[in-house]
């Protein structure tokens, strides 16, 4: 016959056990930059985890961390555009805008070319607006129209009618700030032209 302490002390432990899990869940799901972290470390090799992580560099105020990660990722995936535009945002945020965008005139296949991400229209919108506010140094309205103007060069790009809405749209925007309204209502009819299809 078993001691009487035996089944409530097994039952404490199992309390104490399942609470120590939850806890120690609670704090790993709890702590966005601990889950980002071992989230991107467990799947190296996944855009999400990257891009989380880069993401939650961003927001504890470390823009060259989150630059320097998807950089380095979007130079081993070197057929994702989305990558290369992210990189480029980015590398706004992180005052290396000039170096990254003369990397992109160097091969601007990589932008022609790829495989489309769905971060290509939010990167470029992003840089953009920076763009516009004078917050990213090394990059000006002409040279996010040649980033604009490669990626619709690229036929994966031109099949995705909400990427090209948002290229010509983006781009009608700068030309607006710029008053140039010629030019802000040809990309407007032209972001129009890709919406008519939807």
């Amino acid at each position: 016959r078993k001691p009487a302490w035996i089944g409530p002390a097994l039952i404490t432990a199992y309390l104490a056990l399942f609470a120590w899990v939850c806890v120690a869940t609670t704090t790993v799901f709890g702590d966005r930059p601990l889950s980002a972290y071992l989230w991107a470390k467990e799947h190296p090799d996944s855009i999400r985890a990257t891009q989380n992580l880069a993401a939650t560099n961003v927001m504890q105020g470390q823009p060259l961390t989150a630059y320097e990660l998807v950089s380095s990722f979007s130079d081993r995936r070197p057929r994702e555009v989305g990558l290369a535009v992210q990189s480029l945002q980015l590398a706004c945020v992180a005052g290396k805008a000039k170096e990254k965008l003369a990397m992109l005139k160097d091969w601007p296949d990589r932008l022609r070319s790829g495989e489309l991400n769905a971060i290509v229209c939010d990167s470029f919108e992003k840089m953009a607006k920076m763009t516009m506010d004078g917050l990213c140094n090394g990059i000006d309205d002409e040279d996010l129209h040649w980033v604009a103007a490669q990626l619709r060069l690229n036929p994966r790009i031109v099949a995705a009618r909400e990427v090209g809405y948002c290229l010509h749209d983006m781009q009608a925007m700068l030309y607006f700030n710029a008053r140039d309204f010629e030019m802000t209502m040809e990309h407007l009819e032209a972001a129009f032209g890709y919406r008519k299809y939807w």
